[in-house]
């Protein structure tokens, strides 16, 4: 087994420095040696998924969790690979399932509560992309609650708020993220836009001009500044 670890540690080496077909040429030899080895079917399977192998990468997290069925980051993993698939029913059972285990076992790695954090931001971005709001809120808020440090989480429920017409609560939202970054442009931008939904269009304008001050180029900006001057 020694031996074994060397090579995991070569292989994970290897991995991060981006030579993943190397890393896999050492991981699949080692897989199929421990096929009851849980933590070597995983890293098969986090290196298929880096190379954009996504059937392969779902399988190896599945044996993973075959093997152990409480392996957060398997879950974690999978709930991932199987969100880029589009299979969002899956996924949502292996992440739920993952909150569950870290409930159950205490914090996880700060890497992977934001991982987490990001696979629910990733569902409540295609429930916003399909014009289903109230259930993208809902997956933007169990990403907050994870990490309420992602400011462009909290920018993008602010904008599903708006969407939802709760103009009051996403305007409250935003200015709290302004205060923790007061240059944090998309923000700054959806804040015009709320106040310009909300009819006002002097405090829109005023907002979306310093914007433009800071950068000229934002074509949102300049696109609702047209507007508000040919109204």
């Amino acid at each position: 087994m020694k031996e074994e670890e060397k090579l995991f540690n070569e292989a994970k080496k290897l991995y991060n420095e981006g030579k993943f077909w190397e890393a896999l040429k050492i991981m699949k030899d080692l897989a199929q040696k421990r096929e009851n080895y849980a933590d070597f079917q995983h890293f098969l399977g986090v290196i298929y998924y880096s190379l954009s192998m996504l059937d392969e990468a779902i399988s190896r997290f599945e044996k993973a969790i075959e093997i152990n069925p409480n392996y957060i980051e398997a879950h974690l993993n999978l709930s991932i690979a199987l969100n880029d698939k589009g299979d969002y029913i899956k996924a949502k059972e292996h992440y739920e399932k993952a909150v569950k285990l870290e409930k159950e076992g205490g914090r996880i790695p700060v890497s992977l509560r934001n991982n987490l954090a990001n696979t629910y931001m990733k569902l409540g971005d295609t429930f916003y992309e399909i014009g289903e709001y109230e259930r993208a809120r809902e997956e933007y808020e169990k990403a907050i609650e994870i990490a309420p440090y992602f400011l462009d989480i909290r920018t993008k429920h602010a904008r599903t708020l708006m969407q939802l017409n709760e103009i009051d609560k996403a305007i409250y939202s935003l200015e709290e993220i302004l205060l923790l970054n007061p240059k944090y442009e998309d923000a700054k931008v959806t804040l015009g836009i709320c106040y310009y939904k909300k009819g006002e269009k002097d405090r829109a304008k005023e907002i979306l001009k310093g914007v433009l001050k800071d950068n000229p180029e934002n074509s949102k900006a300049k696109a609702y500044i047209s507007m508000l001057e040919n109204e």
